[in-house]
């Protein structure tokens, strides 16, 4: 399978097999099969987070899509992003609740007052 333009997010792989010869390993007691499953990306490495957002600017009354992907925060609930920018110079803070438990977290926030995500800075 190959996705031309993927979208962010997480993906789930399940591999299906109709006719899988049994124990092609016979050096190991288990009845096995050896497969390989290889994934190309850029992948995020370990310790770095990102915040996406899905459009450049915005107007008011509008909705901001974020997505923070940062698997060091793995299994937690919540992550707070404070979002600002050329108008809102303190900007909001933002609750992200996890869609799953690998460290994505996209939720919408409707009617925020930013006219231009000029400038994000996370704080966990």
């Amino acid at each position: 399978m190959h996705i031309f333009e993927p979208v962010s997010g997480e993906y789930i792989v399940r591999v299906r097999a109709r006719n899988v010869p049994q124990d092609a390993r016979i050096e190991t007691p288990n009845v096995d099969q050896d497969f390989a499953l290889v994934i190309s990306a850029d992948i995020l490495p370990p310790g770095v987070g990102a915040i996406f957002l899905d459009r450049s600017a915005y107007t008011a009354p509008n909705s901001i899509k974020l997505t923070v992907i940062d698997s060091d925060l793995a299994g937690t609930p919540t992550v707070t992003v404070n979002l600002r920018s050329t108008t809102e110079p303190v900007g909001e803070n933002i609750v992200l609740r996890a869609s799953g438990s690998t460290g994505i977290y996209e939720p919408t926030r409707r009617g925020c007052s930013l006219l231009r995500a000029a400038r994000l800075q996370p704080t966990k």
